[in-house]
Formats: structure tokens, sequence, C-alpha cells
């Protein structure tokens, strides 16, 4: 039977009807796959910040020594438990669920109160334990998601484990690959069915290494640790020949098949489905990526594959990004010296974190 891993994105995890009829109990035997579930829509931003305007969320706030950054909690929770009570009808589940996101944000509250509280003295600086503070906050959102899943489920007679790879309250540690390896050591896919946050606490620092990509990571490498037949990613709309939501849904096709070379340009341009790092990992492990759209489940939607070579060239799909900056560089002193000035300022933008979509090189310049 084919194993499969998959992750469900934060817009489809709001629509959560959708999800549980269109892909938990659409197949007859719910097992034989596990799942990495993103934060419902939304609330990674009331964490951070706004990933589109920028607004700031409790993260930024805590950053910018904002006090309101405790009643920007409290509004979460209130939010949280919205979220809980539109899910479960069952007053003992719906309490469990409550108690269980309210004791998350309480243990984040005194935390970083306690962390203000040692800054108040001068040998400590806040921005030493804002990456600490990124990488903990992050991670609520997926925990509170993940945990209703498993416990919806089980009420619906479900096998359904809840594994928090956030660190939380276990003693988890290592690389990535490690603390996945130690978190799926004793499950059996085959009776089990595991809901994982999309949050993992590692040695690298997910949230520092990848930002906001950090769940594509941790789907990819589950996937790749445990030897997937295929990987699946569950968004609201198809990948298609262009963005539904600029060109209007009646002008664009899902593209059926690609490959992990066109994944890659995607990628390199941004694209949320598909982190760098994430589809280089599947490539290398010759898993394919099958994404799909929630709302048509009987539609195969689009596999990538390093098998797919198409018989003859066109065009695949029209992308593209905003805020796209060239900076050209002309000196007539660098011929011969081209490649160490290019190298010099690489590590000038990486330094920057500044995402470099392209270079071009001649004799004397470089854009």
């Amino acid at each position: 039977m084919t194993y499969t891993v998959e992750k469900i994105g934060g817009t489809s995890m709001s629509a959560f009807d959708a999800v549980l009829d269109n892909i938990f109990l659409r197949p007859k035997n719910p097992y034989n796959r596990v799942f990495v579930v993103s934060a419902y829509g939304g609330i990674t931003d009331a964490l951070l910040e706004s990933k589109r305007s920028g607004e700031p969320g409790i993260y930024q706030l805590v950053a910018k020594h904002d006090e309101q950054w405790a009643d920007a909690i409290d509004a979460l929770e209130v939010r949280l438990k919205m979220i809980n009570e539109n899910l479960f009808a069952d007053p003992l589940n719906r309490t469990r669920a409550d108690n269980f996101i309210s004791e998350r944000l309480k243990d984040a509250k005194d935390c970083i109160s306690n962390i203000l509280a040692t800054c108040s003295y001068g040998q400590f600086t806040l921005r030493q334990y804002l990456p600490q503070i990124r990488e903990f906050l992050s991670s609520i959102g997926e925990a509170h998601s993940a945990y209703n899943t498993a416990l919806k489920l089980r009420t619906l007679g479900v096998n359904a484990m809840f594994v928090d790879l956030s660190g939380w309250n276990n003693k988890l540690s290592g690389t990535l690959d490690e603390v996945i390896v130690e978190a799926f050591k004793e499950i059996d896919v085959a009776t089990e069915l595991p809901i994982v946050t999309g949050y993992a606490y590692c040695d690298e620092g997910l949230m520092k290494t990848y930002d906001r990509g950090y769940s594509e990571m941790t789907f990819s490498r589950i996937a790749c640790q445990t030897s997937a037949d295929l990987a699946i990613i569950h968004k609201e709309y198809h990948l298609s020949s262009a963005d539904p939501r600029i060109a209007g849904p009646e002008n664009v096709l899902p593209i059926g098949q690609s490959n992990f070379d066109v994944a890659d340009q995607l990628a390199n341009l941004g694209m949320e489905a598909i982190h760098p790092n994430a589809a280089s990992g599947l490539r290398k492990k010759d898993i394919p990526l099958q994404i799909k759209n929630t709302f048509e489940p009987e539609h195969k939607g689009t596999l990538i594959s390093q098998a797919y070579q198409p018989d003859s060239e066109k065009i695949e799909i029209i992308a593209g990004r905003d805020k796209v900056f060239a900076l050209h560089i002309f000196d007539q002193a660098m011929v011969g010296n081209v490649d160490n000035v290019g190298y010099e300022l690489m590590e000038m933008i990486a330094d920057e974190r500044v995402n470099l979509v392209g270079k071009e090189m001649s004799a004397n310049s470089l854009t």
C-alpha cells in the first residue's frame, strides 16, 4: 500500500469541514499516511507579523518594547477558542482543546514576562533573546491546529496521534532529521494516523534558517526520513498556469505534470508551496511531489517528479514577484577579478537576508 506524507496549508485548515471530508475521511483506510498541518489561516500572522502587510503581531510588539503584547496574547486566546467552539460541538472535547491552548499561551506569556524582567538589568539585552522568542511563538499556531485535528479525528473513530515536534514539553533535541527520527521510531503508520506540528524545535532553529517556510521543511524531511512513496501538499487552489487570484480562476489551468527543475525555479521566486530546500530533499530521495486542491478531491492535481520530461518545449507557468530590484555594478578594474567581486557581493546580500533571484556577469560588470 502506498505510504504518503501530506501537508495541509493554513487556508485549507480554516475550512476544516472540507479538509475532514475531502482529505482525512475520504479513503476507506485512513492510515499509511502522515499529516503535517499548518496553523489556521492568519494565526501565524497574529503571532509574528502579517506576511503581506507587515502589521505587527505579538513577536513584533515584544521586539519593539510595546506593552500591548500581553493584550495581543489575550486577544489571540479569544480568537483560538472561537475556532475551538466552531470545531467541537461536544463541551468535553471543547474544554480539552481550550485548556490545551490556554496552557500554551499562559506559558508563553510567563516566559516573555520573565525575559523582559531579566532584560531590565543592564547586563542583558532583549535582542539576544528575540530569535528564541520568535521560535517558540511560531510553534503555538501549529500545535493548536495539530492538537485539534487529532482530537477531532479520535471522536470520529480514527486512531489519530498528536505528534508535537515543538519541543514545548518534551526532551526531543538534535538536528531536524534527528528530532524526526526520534519522534517516529515507535509510530506504526499502518494502525496510527500521526498529525504532526508544522514547526519542529531543532538545533539549527527552523525560523532562523527557513523563516516562514519552516512547515514545508518539516514536511519534506519527514517524507525523506520515513521513506515516503509520495509527498502531497493540499492547497486552496491548484498549481496553475498563473496565479488564479491575479489572473482569475477562469483564465488558468492546472499544470498537471512537471518536474523538479520547474519546482526549483518556482521556489526561487518565493512560491509558498515549495521551499527551495524542501524541493531539493524530495528530489534527492526521488520522492514525487503532488500538489492538490483541497476543494476538488477527485482531481489528481499536479505531479512533480524526476521522471517527467516534456516531449516539446512549452510555457508551463507564468510566475513573478514584486519588489524586485536590479543592482548593476560596472568597473573596468574588475576585469579578471569579477568572480571575487561577485563572491563578496553575494556574502553582503546574504548577511542582509535579501533573497537573490538571479545574477549575470560580464568581463567588467555584475548585475
